[in-house]
């Protein structure tokens, strides 16, 4: 309970390492969470609220991290390779990326309680994030929420501050956060 008067275990023994990152579904039945292994592997696990059906989720060489949580616990979204991807709870199949970033990173991923769409936080690789976006849980419907008042539906209003003009180089630092496999890079040389 949210009092702390019943703290229990609910992997006594059951993971290779620590874990940390936990969410609850809705329902408070489902759990998942990061496990990091003592050889530097981060993965993501669920559990059930009474103990049973503690499983790994993820097994791949790069880190799963930021899992979150479907209302009714049957889905998980989750950073993991650079890029975002679902899984199911209650099934044995592989998670899939469900997006293709190539100059951003994606962070932070919310889905919501329904399990149809999946808010993240982006920006340049290795970077703060930048902007908010949001699409369906299958990677459909790409579309900002959120983008630094800099960035303009027009173009670049500026990069470094909304007074200054923007320099040659600014599109890639500006625009960098929101590029998909689907856009082109096009050199800038006047403005």
């Amino acid at each position: 309970n949210l009092d702390g008067g019943t703290i229990r275990n609910l992997t006594p023994g059951g993971c290779p390492g620590s874990a940390s990152n936990a969410t609850i579904s809705a329902d408070g039945n489902t759990i998942v969470f990061e496990v990091s292994a003592s050889s530097g592997a981060i993965e993501i696990w669920t559990v059930r609220s009474d103990r049973s059906g503690l499983r790994q989720l993820t097994s791949r060489l790069n880190a799963a991290t930021h899992p979150s949580l479907s209302a009714d616990g049957s889905t998980v979204a989750f950073v993991q390779s650079g890029q975002i991807n679902v899984v199911r709870t209650d099934s044995l199949s592989q998670s899939a990326a469900v997006t293709a970033l190539r100059f951003s990173a994606p962070q932070s991923p919310v889905i919501s309680g329904d399990g149809r769409r999946i808010a993240f936080l982006t920006g340049p690789n290795a970077s703060q994030p930048g902007a908010v976006y949001q699409m369906d849980a299958d990677g459909s419907n790409l579309h900002p929420i959120y983008a630094l008042r800099a960035i303009s539906q027009r173009g670049v209003a500026s990069a470094g501050s909304c007074a200054a003009a923007p320099s040659i180089g600014s599109l890639i630092s500006t625009y960098g956060i929101t590029f998909t496999t689907l856009d082109r890079l096009v050199t800038a040389e006047v403005f």
